[in-house]
């Protein structure tokens, strides 16, 4: 007998991100675009305008503008933090620091369950895999109540 799920199974289209305009991702909180319509968490927009902090760039020019905004925000804070005679630290740098981490975490990631990789172009992959399987390994004898590896076993 086969079992159904009571929910189907919901399928996202791939997102495509256009390279001539900047694009964000909605992050935490919602952000009011003209005409103040809302754009709730997740939400995906292209915003030629100046970003919020909470926006995630998906393109370059978004990333450009973004530290763009983010060297205007420390240039203000760096002003009024001298004025009060109080340390300030970079929002400009923490978001670069934050991008080359991500992209560190990235190259740990390893598709499991997908499609095997298609080498492009007739290309190999180069150097010793890091896992292969050993054709031909017998498995290991299991212990029992009964059999050589058995506790109560004596030898002749």
């Amino acid at each position: 007998m086969v079992k159904l799920s009571p929910v189907p199974p919901q399928f996202q289209p791939t997102l495509v991100i256009p390279q001539d305009r900047p694009v964000y991702r909605i992050g935490e909180g919602n952000f009011f675009g003209p005409d103040d319509h809302l754009y709730t968490e997740g939400n995906v927009v292209a915003w030629d305008d100046e970003p919020n902090e909470e926006m995630e760039p998906l393109n370059d020019l978004a990333r450009d503008k973004m530290i763009a905004y983010l060297a205007k925000l420390d240039a203000a804070g760096r002003k009024v933090a001298e004025k009060i005679g109080v340390g300030y630290t970079s929002k400009e740098d923490f978001f670069k620091n934050a991008q080359l981490l991500a992209k560190e975490d990235a190259k740990k990631v390893q598709l499991i369950n997908g499609q095997p990789e298609v080498n492009l172009m007739g290309g190999k992959k180069r150097g010793r895999p890091r896992i292969e399987k050993i054709a031909g390994a017998q498995p290991a004898p299991l212990m029992g109540s009964a059999g050589k590896l058995s506790l109560g076993h004596k030898e002749a």
